[in-house]
């Protein structure tokens, strides 16, 4: 939400033909909740959560659910591949 000054978190979507990259980043001291667009491909799987410790370059975890919950000031990476 654009006009909530208060707000301290942001979504970058990258795709391309065979894959697209979620970047979630989280400024804020508290958590927050972000709603995925639809995968194109197989499915949106966690890489990186900097706040649970997770780094899963092969993405190999379960297939991530909305909303997609953030930690404090963290940063996470989903990946939907072919």
């Amino acid at each position: 939400d654009w006009e909530d000054g208060l707000r301290r978190s942001f979504g970058l979507h990258l795709k391309d033909e065979g894959s697209a990259l979620l970047l979630l980043v989280n400024g804020s001291p508290e958590g927050c909740d972000f709603s995925l667009p639809e995968p194109a491909h197989g499915g949106w799987r966690r890489i990186v959560d900097t706040a649970a410790g997770i780094v899963d370059v092969h993405a190999t975890g379960p297939h991530e659910t909305e909303p997609v919950q953030l930690g404090s000031r963290s940063l996470v990476i989903l990946e939907d591949r072919a």
